[in-house]
């Protein structure tokens, strides 16, 4: 008997695939339309490897979808040849620890700013966590304004 392995997420008959589909189409058209309001920083350090690792699957997600993306380590070294903001404080305070790589969203305004991964994670786990987030946000503002 041979055991057949099978990923739970993707449907398997005809109709489900194409329900899926299109639900990753329309949350593709979602992250494009937030990219324009909101942003990523990627807080690292030239030293870890996790960071160097991530760097470049939240450069392939940020460029799929139009994120700006700001790089800041908590000394201002460049990071991988690439422009890194020197931290101002903030991502210290909500990073006390200094555990890199971590990546927020950010709107445009500053006025809010979410965590969305500490440590490594995919381009599929980025966009379900940051629609996640903006449905939380979503839900805040809503009850907020009430």
């Amino acid at each position: 008997m041979t055991t057949r392995l099978t990923n739970n997420n993707i449907p398997a008959n005809s109709l489900h695939k194409r329900l899926y589909e299109v639900k990753q189409e329309a949350n593709r058209a979602k992250l494009r339309l937030l990219s324009q309001e909101w942003g990523l920083i990627l807080q690292v350090n030239q030293r870890c490897s996790y960071c160097h690792a991530f760097a470049p699957i939240v450069q392939e997600f940020a460029s799929q979808y139009g994120f700006q993306i700001i790089f800041v380590s908590n000394n201002g070294a460049d990071f991988a040849d690439l422009k890194t903001t020197k931290d101002t404080g903030l991502l210290s305070r909500l990073n006390p620890e200094n555990l890199v790589p971590v990546l927020y969203l950010v709107a445009s305004s500053g006025a809010q700013i979410y965590p969305v991964a500490r440590g490594i994670i995919s381009t599929d786990k980025l966009a379900e966590n940051i629609l996640a987030i903006i449905q939380h946000h979503n839900r805040l503002k809503v009850d907020y304004e009430q």
